[in-house]
């Protein structure tokens, strides 16, 4: 019993140490990999999130873009094509909204084409990341057992961005 009584705390007081150890180590090995100033570049560009203030350019259910898309246009030339498909279901398709590029871009994101009404796609925020504009969007399907409309539906949200942020975008859907 008396031998018991001393194990239990010279184990209960090794185990830290024990641990410390094996963390110094595994901190050393990675140290010796990345190297300290790599470390600290990477910790000094980590930056917070900006949020970035966007206007919607068109929101809707009616679009020529069939399929499920996500879509920059950094120029005249992109946004005429972009809008070309997009109104394409128009008899008489109207022109592109004004767009100044050399401050703003456009990002949209289509749902492609769905068999029925009950869905919709928005984009709820858009936030500066370090070196890359996150664009972040919910897309709402139809709860099973709802009365629907029966016809074609292609869901979009297209909105115009300040363009002094980042070239990189990235899209990201929330739930």
């Amino acid at each position: 019993m008396g031998l018991v009584r001393y194990r239990k705390p010279f184990i209960t007081r090794a185990l830290p140490i024990v641990m410390s150890l094996v963390a110094l180590s595994e901190a050393n090995e990675i140290n010796g990999k990345l190297g300290f100033a790599e470390i600290a570049a990477a910790e000094v560009n980590l930056k917070p999130a900006t949020k970035i203030i966007w206007l919607t350019v068109g929101k809707g259910y009616r679009s020529g873009v069939r399929e499920p898309l996500q879509v920059t246009a950094r120029s005249q030339s992109e946004w005429n094509t972009i809008w070309r498909k997009h109104a394409s279901v128009e008899s008489s398709s109207p022109p592109p909204p004004a767009i100044d590029f050399d401050k703003e871009i456009v990002v949209g994101v289509f749902l492609g084409e769905k068999p029925t009404g009950g869905y919709d796609t928005t984009i709820v925020r858009a936030e500066q990341s370090n070196d890359e504009l996150v664009i972040y969007y919910q897309e709402k399907a139809p709860a099973p057992g709802n009365m629907l409309v029966q016809a074609f539906m292609q869901p979009f949200h297209i909105v115009r961005v300040d363009k002094e942020v980042s070239a990189k975008v990235t899209f990201r859907r929330e739930s």
